[in-house]
């Protein structure tokens, strides 16, 4: 399963701020340099949905604010809920 983030760097805290567009919008805390906010991303990710870090993968969006995470298709039920919460 893919997920698709809009990730916003630089935002002091990291949080699931809700979904627009299809993408799950999130804040990360992190400086966009050297990886640091995808491996922000990535840790935020993992402790909302409740799986560990090594179950999700940055599929595409490296560099970008627009990103996709591939994710086990048995975190859906998690995912819609957490989709839920925030928005």
């Amino acid at each position: 399963m893919h997920i698709r983030v809009k990730a916003i760097p630089n935002a002091g805290a990291s949080a699931v701020v809700g979904v627009r567009n299809g993408e799950l919008v999130v804040r990360l805390g992190a400086q966009p340099e050297k990886g640091k906010a995808n491996r922000a991303l990535i840790e935020l990710l993992s402790e909302v949905l409740g799986v560990p870090r090594s179950s999700l993968r940055l599929v595409s969006g490296e560099t970008a604010r627009h990103k996709v995470v591939a994710a086990p298709a048995a975190l859906r039920p998690r995912l819609v809920s957490l989709a839920g919460r925030a928005g």
